[in-house]
């Protein structure tokens, strides 16, 4: 029996770009509040970092094993670029289990909440500490605040996200004690500079066989898909690049299919968050409000060989 074709994330995701200045912001403030949790392995601990969201405060607690480790509070505030959405948090205060944050600290992350899941892509600025991580909490309706027993343990700290100079928001910060701090690049000159390593072939492989080759020139993007060595589709774009508020985003315009199956109609641009760093591209597509797919991560490798997708008619 054939296989049925694969869809590359990267194209399920393409979505007509609603006009600059679309979102929400108010709706997507109401559909923060309340409670979240993501679960992880900590080194064969069970870690579970819960998240509880109020009008002005965000209260994260982690919890090893159902002993809380650390616990603290910070304000929060929305602010949207384009069609994305920022999610920034400042004035730390320490509640439990050590200091993590200094209180001046800000920061900031790209955001998309639904109605039952929270995406958070943290570490896209240039200046950030550590490589960008994408994180998925789901929404608690109940037993998230169950009773555990204090603990002196102790973690590494979380690395936290570049700092940043506030903008606008959908109000100021309750509180007038943090002091950002400016990142040290100008959006154009990232822009500039993300724009020249951007260019040239990279490599996405997955376990599944899949394999996503781009072949990036000024201006066009020719991307081949294939799977166990035999070519689903190729198409090429129109692309740019976007830099606001340190956080860099891709978009893609006049989708083309040059050969293989179809997934989407010529035409179609989208967009999603980028990183640049050290030889990998990193994209989380669906990120856009309006996006029909969840937020999913690709990572690529810069590749020296060939391009596949060069080979495209």
């Amino acid at each position: 029996m054939r296989r049925p074709a694969l869809l590359c994330c990267t194209v399920v995701c393409l979505l007509q770009v609603a006009p600059c200045g679309a979102v929400d912001l108010e709706a997507v403030r109401r559909q923060c509040l309340g409670t979240w949790e993501i679960e992880s392995n900590n080194n064969g601990v069970r870690q579970r970092n819960v998240k509880e969201v109020d009008e002005d405060h965000e209260t994260v607690t982690i919890y090893l094993d159902d002993v809380v480790s650390m616990k603290w509070r910070c304000e929060w505030q929305l602010e949207a670029v384009g069609e994305f959405v920022l999610y920034k948090f400042g004035n730390f205060e320490s509640l439990e289990g050590g200091r993590v944050f200094p209180p001046s600290y800000a920061g900031q992350y790209l955001l998309k909440v639904t109605d039952d899941a929270w995406y958070e892509m943290v570490r896209l600025e240039a200046d950030a500490i550590g490589p960008p991580r994408f994180d998925a909490f789901r929404r608690v309706t109940t037993g998230a605040n169950r009773p555990v027993r204090p603990s002196n343990s102790r973690v590494a700290p979380l690395a936290p996200t570049a700092q940043f100079v506030p903008g606008k928001a959908t109000r100021l910060w309750p509180s007038s004690n943090a002091e950002p701090f400016q990142i040290n690049r100008s959006d154009d000159q990232r822009k500039a500079e993300l724009e020249q390593l951007a260019l040239g072939t990279w490599r996405c492989e997955r376990p599944d066989g899949t394999v996503i080759e781009k072949l990036v020139e000024p201006g066009v993007e020719a991307v081949r898909l294939s799977r166990d060595g035999k070519t689903v589709r190729i198409w090429k774009t129109d692309w740019e690049i976007r830099v606001a508020g340190g956080v860099a985003t891709f978009w893609f315009n006049n989708y083309q299919l040059l050969e293989g199956e179809r997934s989407a109609p010529d035409g179609i641009s989208g967009g999603y968050a980028l990183s640049l760093v050290d030889g990998t591209w990193t994209e989380v597509t669906g990120m856009i409000g309006t996006a029909p797919s969840p937020p999913a991560l690709n990572v690529f490798r810069r590749f020296e060989g060939q391009a596949a997708a060069a080979s495209s008619p």
